[in-house]
């Protein structure tokens, strides 16, 4: 399994990303089985680094690094 061993990263960052919301997600090793099947390793990588409240593309390119067209791609498979 240490192909995997780069989304697990990415998952586990996404986990703790979600934890900071008011509803919180704590750790669980299903929850993981979870994530990644609703994400794929983009889309948890994005989310992972969402910042928090209503953000434009502008806000997300800066806090990710990524371009536009890239993120708007994404975004729609999310």
């Amino acid at each position: 399994m240490g192909h995997l061993a780069g989304k697990e990263e990415i998952l586990r960052q996404l986990r703790e990303r979600l934890d900071k919301n008011p509803i919180g997600l704590p750790e669980h090793t299903s929850l993981y089985e979870i994530l990644s099947i609703l994400f794929t390793e983009k889309e948890a990588e994005l989310g992972a680094k969402f910042p928090f409240g209503v953000v434009g593309i502008e806000e997300l390119q800066k806090a990710t690094g990524k371009d536009r067209g890239e993120l708007e791609e994404i975004l729609e498979g999310m």
